[in-house]
């Protein structure tokens, strides 16, 4: 999910690039869809059959993504440096400072200090930047050990990370302890990282099966993700435990996003467009989760286009309005890349004067 600089994008592969956009529009729909309107109750189901597991079956589609983001990763492996983590830092606080400042502008800021944010982007809010970060400072040691082990050694481990985060992170009576929940941890992106790594390196068989193959398996496992939370709303288990279905480390989400990235791994696609678009990715995340934004704006507009428009009307606006907030995250962040490009030409003035 880190951003990478235009002039690396030439080096990438178009067709994975493309993934990171997509899976980032798929964030976005996802808290376009239970994070803004919740779960449809039982008497949404009955009364509105249609549109209620309509939205079963997108956040299913949707939720795929953020695993997504990790098996990417997986999938090249993270080749840690001071000047990637320190391009990812700068930009996670530049836009961050960028969008905070704008809305200050216009007397809608809040009052947050540098160090009230540094905790909000560090500690709190961003869960995925930290559980990134992490995940980046241990990427040598993790690439280390897929090197050096052999091929049932890894699966041992990728077996003993799933079960780990099963038993202590997914079930219903452990989802309430600390970074094991629900895959909203370092140790659920360690097992992601070394399942893309296991699959790309040992498992032949996925180059035995065209893209089709894997597009109709995200869209299978999402619609059985989606039939499996409908009956249980419908019958009565509306709670807590229904969205478990749809938890980071449930199996079936994982299987999705394996499909995900073994689609967009069997497409040929060559754009130096979607390079440079799928630079900014990660800025949107940023940009669109900002609490300036994410609360009194997306979540509010959604939720207002939702009760006042037929479903059609409803998915074109929420569809124009997360189109314009993409691009203007990207905006954003080619000004976060000036801002870099200016920033190392400074320091290197002052080495010079030294």
């Amino acid at each position: 999910m880190m951003g990478r600089e235009i002039v690396k994008k030439n080096q990438r592969d178009s067709n994975m690039e493309l993934l990171r956009i997509v899976a980032m529009i798929l964030i976005m729909v996802l808290h376009a869809d239970f994070a803004s309107l919740s779960v449809p109750t039982i008497e949404q189901c009955y009364d509105s059959l249609f549109v209620s597991f309509s939205r079963f079956f997108i956040e299913g589609l949707a939720v795929v993504a953020v695993n997504a983001f990790v098996l990417l990763s997986g999938w090249y492996g993270i080749k840690a440096s001071f000047q990637k983590i320190s391009v990812f830092v700068f930009q996670t606080l530049f836009i961050i400072f960028f969008v905070y400042f704008c809305f200050l502008c216009i007397g809608k800021g809040g009052s947050h200090s540098i160090g009230e944010w540094l905790k909000i982007v560090f500690f709190n809010q961003y869960w995925f930047v930290q559980s990134y970060i992490i995940l980046y400072a241990f990427s040598p040691i993790l690439n280390a050990f897929v090197e050096k082990a052999n091929k049932r050694t890894l699966e041992w481990v990728l077996v003993s990370l799933f079960v780990i985060q099963l038993l202590w992170g997914y079930l219903p009576y452990s989802a309430n302890y600390g970074w094991y929940n629900d895959g909203y941890s370092p140790i659920a992106f360690f097992f992601l990282y070394l399942l893309a790594r296991y699959i790309r390196l040992y498992v032949e068989s996925v180059n035995m099966r065209n893209a089709k193959f894997y597009l109709l398996g995200w869209f299978f496992l999402s619609f059985i993700i989606a039939l499996l939370a409908f009956v249980s709303v419908c019958s009565g288990y509306a709670g807590t435990h229904m969205l478990y279905l749809y938890g980071y480390s449930s199996p079936l989400v994982v299987m999705g996003a394996l499909m995900l990235l073994l689609f967009f791994s069997r497409i040929s696609v060559r754009s130096s467009v979607v390079n440079k678009i799928a630079a900014s990715a990660y800025a949107v995340y940023i940009v669109h989760c900002h609490e300036c934004i994410f609360n009194p704006i997306y979540i509010t507009s959604v939720r207002n286009w939702f009760v006042g428009n037929p479903f059609c009307l409803f998915l074109m606006k929420t569809f124009l309005f997360l189109l314009l907030l993409f691009v203007l995250s990207v905006v954003i962040d080619r000004i976060r890349m000036i801002a870099w490009f200016l920033l190392l030409k400074f320091l290197k003035c002052l080495k010079c004067l030294r």
